[in-house]
């Protein structure tokens, strides 16, 4: 190995830690192949020199979907007790039924394990390189990603936890010059020959075409996605510009100023607050069927759209997100209020009952008996104080309620007397009925 690639590659990676804000632990995703094999040995050496003084932790995935899997877990705590790195081998169960592609299954599989084993103010570390970004790229463009696709993966980034990837500048070739200098031993994934992978396919066919034509390629892609990183953070900065006018206070998109945009502001502001609410990026065309079958839906109509586990929904001229499973209650639910000198928490509702809201209901009409909660049974009439008698079901429309949520509101009685609606509080009635 020259001096150059081992000084290149080491400062690299220095380089990039010395960025990293986190404050803990660097936790380095290990699966001991020669790129985290490579990782993790240049981030031992750099703590020996004291030029990081971060604890290291190596955190071995194993999918078990090789037959081998078992002897790779083994191999890569020898050689983290070799490095004096503590290591955690964690096994996972790929779920291969969802729909998802083997490798987006066992990435899946694979960051969560490695997020469960994440700390306060801990950065994971992966050994992503250059090549790693020119097929990521390449995936994106022949998918019709757009510019957050195509920005690819960044150096460093905050997405729910501290993530690194101090070896994004660095070639294959280096790396497997610096592992062959330093007798690194490491695992082969037998996988990785197959070009029934898409990832492979471009790795072992397509790159090495394109490299041969142009030796510059992975600096060209790197450049590619830079720019479009660039792009995508303007979009973001235009869509949290219009999210703050057409997103209300409790998360709905306002259809009256959404369409005040044009089609390519519409469909950028909707894309951000659909991610932000759901960590799922829509594709062009779901966002195309959204305007249309949803948006676009006549005035009676009750669209919805599918979007991971959750619905998006319309009512009236808003925009909703909502939970896709709500497990419905017994007929007869009902919950004591033992303690109302405390709020209630209401686990079944995902709903936490203010005592003020108790406090303020008693002392307008100060009733006697056991504080229960209910939720909506039907038929319901109610007479509010001062006026003529209606039906609950009436009183949500006139409040804008939608109808998904009517019947999971909580509705706090006193003996057999309604004195309050969670979230209508300036609301209270003197007589309730129920239909039998």
């Amino acid at each position: 190995m020259s001096e150059d690639t081992y000084t290149t590659l080491t400062d690299t990676v220095l380089s990039a830690i010395q960025k990293a804000s986190c404050a803990g632990r660097l936790v380095v995703a290990f699966s001991g192949g020669v790129d985290s094999h490579v990782l993790l040995h240049v981030l031992v050496q750099l703590g020996k020199r004291d030029l990081i003084r971060h604890p290291l932790v190596a955190c071995h995935i194993n999918h078990q979907l090789q037959h081998a899997s078992a002897k790779w877990s083994e191999h890569c705590k020898e050689v983290a007790e070799k490095l004096g790195v503590a290591i955690h081998c964690i096994d996972v169960d790929v779920d291969l039924t969802k729909g998802a592609s083997p490798e987006e299954a066992a990435r899946d599989a694979r960051y969560e394990a490695l997020q469960s084993m994440l700390e306060p103010g801990d950065g994971l570390v992966t050994a992503h390189h250059a090549g790693d970004q020119v097929e990521t790229l390449l995936l994106q463009l022949l998918r019709g990603a757009g510019v957050d696709g195509l920005a690819s993966m960044a150096a460093s980034r905050s997405e729910g936890f501290l993530h690194y990837r101090p070896l994004l500048g660095i070639g294959r070739a280096q790396i497997l010059d610096y592992a062959r200098t330093n007798s690194l031993q490491w695992i082969e994934d037998p996988s990785n020959a197959s070009e029934r992978f898409s990832r492979n396919y471009l790795r072992n066919e397509v790159v090495p075409l394109l490299r041969s034509r142009w030796p510059g390629l992975e600096k060209s892609i790197a450049r590619t996605a830079e720019n479009c990183a660039d792009s995508a953070a303007l979009n973001r900065a235009l869509a949290e510009i219009d999210s703050s006018e057409i997103v209300d206070a409790v998360g709905r998109v306002n259809l009256r100023a959404l369409g005040m945009l044009d089609s390519a502001r519409k469909a950028n502001v909707l894309r951000y607050w659909i991610k932000h609410r759901t960590r799922y990026f829509p594709s062009r065309s779901s966002i195309k069927e959204i305007l249309h079958s949803v948006i676009g839906a006549s005035e009676d109509a009750t669209p919805e759209y599918v979007i991971g586990e959750m619905l998006l929904k319309r009512y009236r001229q808003h925009l909703y997100l909502v939970e896709r499973e709500a497990n419905p209650l017994p007929e007869d639910w009902e919950l004591v209020w033992h303690d109302t000198d405390n709020d209630l928490p209401i686990p079944e509702l995902n709903f936490c009952l203010s005592q003020t809201l108790l406090r303020n209901a008693m002392s307008r009409s100060r009733p006697d008996g056991v504080v229960t909660v209910r939720v909506r049974r039907g038929g319901e009439t109610l007479r509010a104080i001062g006026q003529q008698s209606k039906s609950l079901k009436n009183l949500f429309q006139e409040k804008g309620i939608p109808p998904w949520y009517r019947d999971r509101i909580p509705l706090v009685f006193c003996g057999d007397r309604l004195i309050a609606i969670a979230g209508l509080e300036e609301f209270s009635c003197d007589e309730i009925k129920f239909s039998q």
